[in-house]
């Protein structure tokens, strides 16, 4: 059975009732937000590229789109989930190729914004 919850560190997303939390809070996600978050979260450690994540934004493949709108989806969901933009825990960018979500060791320590929560 598939799991129906991911989390890793303070950060946990629902997948049956497709909501995500951050130290108790719900935060909004676009159904792009969530469908990368969901991809990325599922297999902490790989790497995605570009094209894979945008086959699962567009998995029609009739919309012609440009591989570059991935990063725009992503900085608009680090700007929802990190907490630093300028040093990310959670979405990792890999230098040419794409997008990994960090492996369960690095984001297990306590998110600085659930402090006093």
């Amino acid at each position: 059975m598939p799991p129906k919850v991911i989390a890793h560190g303070d950060l946990i997303l629902d997948l049956e009732n497709r909501r995500l939390t951050i130290c108790g809070k719900t935060v909004e996600l676009t159904p792009h937000e969530y469908a990368l978050l969901k991809a990325l979260a599922s297999r902490p450690g790989r790497t995605y590229t570009r094209d894979e994540l945008l086959a699962r934004l567009y998995p029609a493949g009739d919309t012609v789109v440009v591989d570059r709108v991935v990063d725009v989806h992503i900085g608009k969901l680090r700007q929802k989930i990190e907490p630093r933009l300028s040093s990310p825990t959670y979405i990792i960018t890999v230098r040419g190729i794409g997008y990994r979500f960090a492996d369960r060791a690095s984001v297990n320590s306590p998110d600085d914004r659930c402090a006093g929560t």
